[in-house]
């Protein structure tokens, strides 16, 4: 019926003080992108999948942390109030 391909990411940072809101200092940024792919049978139902790659760069601690993260969603839909 129909194929989409999609694509989302972005980034953000995180900041502050020792003492502002927590008990230690916190400088980090992150960023993520995520491309997919859905293909909807009809206009009920559907099934996508896609990939998000996570990087974490904690700056006080100099260390990076990443993910890899596989989905596969299905999908449903009816009219409950009819």
């Amino acid at each position: 019926y129909k194929l989409y391909g999609t694509l989302s990411g972005g980034y953000y940072f995180n900041r502050s003080s020792e003492g502002e809101f927590s008990t230690q200092k916190i400088d980090e940024e992150a960023m993520w992108t995520s491309p997919g792919i859905r293909y909807e049978w009809n206009k009920d139902t559907s099934i996508e999948t896609s990939y998000t790659y996570n990087r974490t760069r904690y700056n006080v601690s100099r260390e990076d942390a990443e993910r890899n993260l596989f989905q596969v969603r299905f999908r449903i839909e009816c009219d409950l109030f009819n």
